[in-house]
């Protein structure tokens, strides 16, 4: 049988190791304590058989009864070979011989609530023989102790499962509390806040690690919503187009020239939505998993110089110099394609958004890590777009104008490259002056 609750889980396993414990504990309590009345016995015996050896024995004729009210309910008997030479009136232990020959000198016998103890002392002088002791009717105390711990046991479980109970109980409240709240909680629904449980305990950390997971949840979220509206905004642009054009052309017969004109728009309209498919599969091509795989020993002033070449001639066209600050031999182990990934947006953004005749400064080297700099001259970013700068389909409202082409993803795949390689991506920017981009891997 399943128990779905934690708190009768808990519980059961509580009261069994409870149980097997007072087990072990009655169990161990019986061993030790009947052995110390034993040997308590056993050294009261011995002590006596040694006075009766040292002080009556030689005293003693043979066939003399012993004296029995000097010994209480002890019968006693001194044989000689496999006679009795001397021994009490009221001796009657019977195969006394059995007990002659015993391992041990000492015998305890239980009988329901009471015992009988025999102990064999063996002597030299002043003959070979043996004085026997035996009694009987003794309290057994090890089985009073036992009718006891019978009784207490159960009494001392159900008095251990009714406070395991109540610690489980205080142990949920705050636990259910955190569950009723988190019930709460929904996708469209990130404003409650757990409170944080007084003093310092595990309670404190798993509450904090909640509403920290539902702060990033509702970022996470916040992303998705501008990723669908953003995506929705961008291929609704040229799919509106393409469609236009489509039943512009439809209504009537135009001549070759506008049926050309018309397919090179839906071609532009088509490329675009192309490229916006690439950017976004490009994000989602590479993962910590499978990257390290991808690893070649590269030398990323070469891959930064090509890059610079193939940008050159749109520098040019907007008279933007390409400075090459520093420029330093650094060859390191990364997938080429992502770095090339990386220059090629970042120069192809500087570009974009620097005016005309204006400066932009390149840097790479190496220390204790790669740098990679880039400095522009550009429009610069305002201080709260920095944050969202990265985000998919992210532009600076500023940007958003036909004369600047993109998508808004540019950066977010060089984030996204830099992480793959456990690099740091740092961003700095002041309106009207520029931005200074820089990666350390």
């Amino acid at each position: 049988m399943k128990f779905k609750s934690l708190k009768t889980r808990v519980l059961l396993w509580f009261g069994s190791i409870v149980a097997l414990l007072l087990i072990l504990f009655s169990f161990s309590f019986y061993y030790f304590y009947n052995k110390s009345i034993n040997l308590s016995l056993e050294t009261r015996l011995y002590n006596q058989a040694r006075y009766l050896h040292e002080t009556v024995l030689p005293h003693l004729k043979k066939g003399e009864i012993i004296d029995d009210d000097r010994y209480d309910s002890l019968q006693i008997a001194i044989v000689r070979g496999d006679d009795i030479v001397n021994q009490t009136k009221k001796f009657h232990l019977k195969h006394f011989d059995t007990y002659l020959n015993a391992t041990k000198p000492f015998t305890s016998i239980a009988d329901d609530e009471h015992m009988s103890v025999i102990y064999d002392f063996k002597f030299q002088k002043p003959f070979e023989g043996d004085i026997l002791l035996y009694q009987k009717e003794i309290d057994d105390k090890a089985e009073n102790v036992v009718d006891t711990l019978l009784v207490l046991n159960p009494i001392l479980l159900l008095v251990l499962l009714f406070l395991g109970h109540q610690l489980i109980e205080k142990v949920l409240v705050p636990i259910r509390s955190v569950t009723q709240i988190a019930k709460n909680v929904s996708v469209t629904n990130f404003a409650t806040k757990i409170p944080l449980p007084k003093g310092e305990h595990e309670l404190k950390d798993l509450v904090d690690s909640f509403n920290t997971m539902t702060d990033r949840l509702k970022e996470g979220v916040e992303k998705i919503d501008r990723f669908n509206s953003d995506v929705s905004h961008e291929l609704k642009t040229p799919l509106t187009v393409i469609k236009g054009e489509i039943e512009v052309s439809l209504k009537k017969k135009r001549t070759s020239e506008y049926y050309q004109q018309t397919l090179h728009t839906i071609f532009d309209a088509a490329h675009q939505i192309q490229r916006i498919i690439d950017d976004l599969l490009f994000l989602t091509k590479f993962s910590k998993k499978n990257i390290k795989t991808t690893y070649r020993l590269s030398d990323l002033d070469a891959i930064l110089l090509k890059t610079v070449d193939k940008y050159a001639p749109i520098a040019a066209k907007k008279s933007i110099k390409i400075h090459l600050d520093r420029l330093e031999p650094v060859a390191y182990l990364v997938n080429p394609l992502l770095i090339e990934r990386i220059f090629s947006n970042l120069l192809d953004n500087a570009i974009k958004y620097t005016p005309c005749d204006k400066n932009i400064h390149l840097s790479i080297y190496q220390d204790n890590q790669v740098h990679f700099k880039i400095e522009d001259e550009g429009i610069g970013i305002a201080e709260k777009f920095l944050a969202k700068i990265t985000d998919r389909f992210f532009r600076v409202d500023a940007s958003r104008n036909k004369s600047i082409d993109g998508f808004g993803i540019g950066l977010s795949i060089v984030e996204n490259c830099v992480n793959l390689h456990d690099g740091t991506l740092k961003i700095t920017s002041k309106e009207g002056v520029g931005t200074t981009v820089e990666v350390l891997l």
